[in-house]
């Protein structure tokens, strides 16, 4: 006997797709190319004797995303992560007027006694 097709077997893929135990969208960064690069301040130089990074992300990343791709390439345990929004600024210089597109920066907290070597 032939089996009938059931609802379930017709329906269309969903626009998602099982990962790492979680639902994600297509399209959506799983950890990598996430983390663009660290970033380097005089404030960010500061906060590292209190165990906190600073790095600079994609605009689509989350909390949980840099905790995993942190954890993952630099082999530590990230505690807290806190991300930031890099307003659009204008500049001027000799009559012209220059901006600077929006970022994102996230700081990491790490687990006493680990460290990430920057430099």
């Amino acid at each position: 006997m032939a089996k009938e097709q059931t609802k379930k077997e017709t329906m269309p893929t969903p626009a998602y797709r099982q990962a790492g135990g979680r639902q994600v969208k297509k399209g959506e960064f799983r950890g990598k190319h996430v983390v663009l690069h660290p970033y380097v301040s005089e404030k960010s130089q500061r906060v590292i004797r209190h165990n906190q990074y600073s790095f600079l992300v994609t605009n689509s990343a989350n909390k949980v995303l840099v905790r995993e791709e942190i954890e993952r390439t630099y082999g530590v345990h990230v505690s807290s992560v806190t991300m930031t929004k890099v307003r659009v600024r204008t500049k001027h210089y000799r009559g012209h007027a220059s901006t600077f597109k929006p970022k994102k920066k996230a700081t990491v907290r790490l687990r006493a006694g680990e460290k990430i070597d920057i430099a």
